[in-house]
Order: C-alpha cells, then structure tokens, then sequence
C-alpha cells in the first residue's frame, strides 16, 4: 500500500503511533502499548472519519481529522452507495458553494473517494440546537436569541440568493463556542428560476423529493402549504424558523402533536396555539408579535427573512450592543 494511502493514528492515552491501514474502517481495535480501546478511522482523500455525529435522511457527518492542515472538520458522506444519493450530496456541495456568510455553514472541500462523495464543512464544537433542546442543554436565553438572530440573517441570504431551504428546523441551526449560530443542511434546498447562480440548468431545476423517513425531522415545522399540496414557497421557511424558534424559547411546539397531516392542517388553518407573548414572559413584543407573523397561515402574511433578522438583532451591528440589548429583558 501507497505510503500516502496507510492509515496511520495516535493512542488518545499513551500517544503511541498505529498503522491501522489493514483494518475494518469504524472497528474497534486495542492500543498494544498500553490497552486502550480505539476506533480506526476511514480515510477519504486526506481527511480521518472517525466518529458519526449526526445522520439524516440523505447523508451521515462525521468528526474528522484534516491531516493536511491539521485541524478537526465535518464529513458527510450519503446515506447510500446509490448513484441518486451520490448525485444529491454533490449537488448540495454545489449549492452550499452559492454562498459566503456568516449565518450559513461553510463548505470547505468536496471529493470522491473509491466511489464514495463527500463534503467538508466547518466543524462547530456546540452542533444543534435541536441537540440542546433535546438533552435541555440549551443556552442561556441572550445566547440563544443571537444564534437565531445569525441564523435569520443566514436564511435572508439564502433566499435573496433565490434558493428555498426546504428544512429550516433545530436539527440545522448549529452553533459553536464563539457562540455564531449556522444554518446547514442544504440536502433538500431548491433553487427557484431566479436564483442568483451560475449554476448549470440540471442543477438549477432539480427539485428534491419530498419523502422523509418520518419522525419529527420536517413534519411538525411544515408550513400549511407544504402539508396540503407538498409545494412551497420562500415563505415555508418562514414558517418553519417561526416554529423553531416557538419551540425553542418555550420548550414545547406552538400545535399539539397529531397522528395525520389533516389534523394537523386543520390546527395551523383555525392558528391555535398559545401565543408566545403569553407562553414566554419578558421577551420584547416587537419580536413575539413578528413570530406570531411567521406562524400565519397565508403565507403572504409572513414576514420575511430579513425583516425577522432585523427584528432579532434590534437593528444592532456589534456583539456587544446586540448582547446587551437582550441582557435588559432577562
């Protein structure tokens, strides 16, 4: 085997150098100096897939080592070895190469390794707010309202760009220690015919598949439209960023959970949930009232993008003021 193809890693506990180039990528092997158990990771190109820490419907990421800049990075990888899985994740690479901002999850490299696609994106040490909101790890409150506020700017971008996200939930509203909050996951994004791209047409007209594998990843943050006709608009995204961050600031969803997508049409139809204003004491009513906006069943009378964002960061440009501005309501 090539030199530059051996899979060469150090002990997390004696530090002693392995060549585990002849074992099952993912196994579990033992230190021989000292005993530790170790996890032998898969090499695509010069990046180290060592650990899941997180799966979708289309794709799975994993913690990386990037052994040329010597710095921990994500992986994904698809879901499958299908040729439509391949071609979905490389056209994500494709799409999430669209775009340079703050608010949006930076895409560093994309490649294909005996047969398997990858992308390589920034690696952010918090991940999800859906991870916090799960284990009620969440930040403190001003925290969390800035992420959001990064990620509304995220999401305005993307659509001045002209591209829907189709899948705005906590699960992709992803943050670091630096405290920035990221918007990922472009696998089921659409480009509209006026997107802002030099992007070939196969790519552009592309219209990704509504299956889901179920659970609670797209349904209960699906905008009316998305549930009655399966098409929508920028406006779905609204929708969605308005149910996350419901659920995020009160811990519950704004609509009860129903087993079939008539009842829970019908609830989003009559808009009858507890209004946040009500559910969560002390947040400005600027805000609740635009959340509220966003949760509308005409999707003309949402908000957009970047009028949530200007609302959330209170027309503020520097961390600091924009913190501060927050502090005095908590």
């Amino acid at each position: 085997m090539p030199e530059s193809r051996k899979v060469k890693i150090y002990c997390g506990k004696c530090r002693q150098k392995l060549d585990v180039s002849e074992l099952e990528p993912f196994s579990l092997c033992n230190c021989p100096s000292c005993g530790a158990s170790i996890r032998v990771p898969l090499r695509l190109g010069h990046f180290l897939l060592e650990t899941p820490c997180g799966s979708g419907d289309f794709g799975k990421v994993f913690l990386a080592s990037d052994t040329m800049l010597d710095r921990q990075v994500c992986v994904k990888i698809a879901s499958d070895n299908s040729l439509e899985a391949q071609a979905r994740l490389r056209r994500e690479g494709r799409i999430m190469g669209m775009f340079n901002h703050p608010g949006i999850l930076p895409v560093y490299d994309a490649g294909e390794e005996n047969g398997i696609a990858y992308l390589v994106l920034r690696y952010l040490e918090r991940r999800s707010l859906d991870e916090k909101l799960s284990s009620e790890t969440l930040p403190e409150r001003g925290i969390l309202l800035n992420i959001l506020s990064d990620v509304a700017y995220g999401l305005a971008e993307i659509h001045r760009l002209g591209v829907i996200h189709h899948d705005v939930t906590p699960g992709n509203m992803l943050y670091g220690d630096d405290g920035e909050g990221r918007l990922g996951d472009f696998d089921r994004s659409e480009l509209t015919a006026g997107a802002v791209t030099d992007l070939p047409e196969d790519i552009l007209s592309r219209r990704v598949s509504e299956e889901h594998s179920g659970g609670r990843s797209w349904r209960e943050y699906a905008s009316p439209e998305r549930l009655s006709d399966g098409m929508e608009g920028q406006e779905g995204d609204i929708y969605s960023f308005g149910v996350s961050c419901y659920e995020l600031l009160a811990g519950v969803l704004p609509f009860e959970r129903t087993a079939d997508d008539a009842a829970m049409l019908n609830l989003r139809r009559r808009e009858k949930y507890v209004r946040l204003g009500k559910r969560v004491k002390g947040l400005p009513r600027e805000l609740t009232g635009a959340l509220e906006s966003a949760l509308s069943f005409s999707p003309e009378n949402r908000p957009s993008a970047e009028e949530l964002a200007a609302i959330f960061s209170h027309g503020n440009t520097e961390d600091e003021e924009k913190n501060a501005f927050w502090r005095n309501f908590f």
